[in-house]
Parts: C-alpha cells; structure tokens; sequence
C-alpha cells in the first residue's frame, strides 16, 4: 500500500504548481519598491536586474570578469535610467556599492529639489494619446 505522498498522481487545477496553476502569470511580478522578481524554484526566486547581469558575467567580455556569472561582492547593478522595470542589457551597470549609493543620493537630492517639474513631466508621459492631440 503506498503511502499519502507517494501517489503517482500529479496535482491539477488550484493545488497545480507553475505553469498548471490556473493562477499562473508567467511568474514575473512588481514588487512593492517596483523591482521584477523571477519565480525560479518553488519558494525561491531572484531579481531580474541581477538574473540579467549575471548571464551578461557569464560570458567572456573582459579581463576583469571571466565568466563565472555571479555578481562579485560589494558590487551592485545599477539602472541608468532609474527605472527599476526596465531590465535590458543596456539600462545595466555594474558598480561598486559607494559609487551606486553616491549616485542613487544624488539622484533622490535632485528629485526633491526638483519634485514638482518632476510630477509634471511624469503626468506629460503618462497622459493619454487622445489628450495629446486635443491640445495640440
């Protein structure tokens, strides 16, 4: 007699993991401070910044980094343009924790110096196309 667990039989519908769950959403999801997390493994998962920038250590790009695709310690990878959701290649820097908290200071100073420009032009950006063209 086999046991509870050892039943052959796979779950299906709501108790169906990954990609049978009927709630599955490609498991990719915004976190609260609007990085993208990876579902790697059951109760595991992995930032898709660092996902991308570890694949891009992996290849042979320099003398520094010789491809053993992980991100060295004290290093943190950093979005050029501040948007924690865009994730290519491009948008990815890999610097020094001082250098990136230097940065990232400076860029918060500037913000709230600047707050109200920077919700104008927020709005400017997110304004529907048919606005656009009515003012116009």
């Amino acid at each position: 007699m086999q046991g509870l667990h050892a039943s052959p039989m796979r779950h299906t519908g709501a108790f169906a993991t990954g990609a049978e769950n009927p709630r599955w959403r490609g498991g990719r999801h915004t976190t609260r401070k609007g990085y993208v997390r990876l579902k790697t493994r059951v109760g595991l998962g992995k930032y898709e910044h660092r996902f991308v920038m570890e694949r891009l250590l992996a290849r042979p790009i320099g003398l520094m980094f010789t491809g053993d695709g992980e991100i060295p310690a004290g290093m943190h990878v950093h979005h050029c343009d501040g948007d924690r959701r865009h994730n290519c290649e491009a948008n990815l820097m890999l610097l020094q924790e001082c250098i990136h908290n230097a940065i990232s200071r400076s860029y918060r100073a500037y913000l709230m110096a600047h707050y109200d420009e920077y919700v104008e032009m927020i709005a400017r950006e997110n304004e529907p196309a048919w606005v656009r063209e009515q003012t116009a």
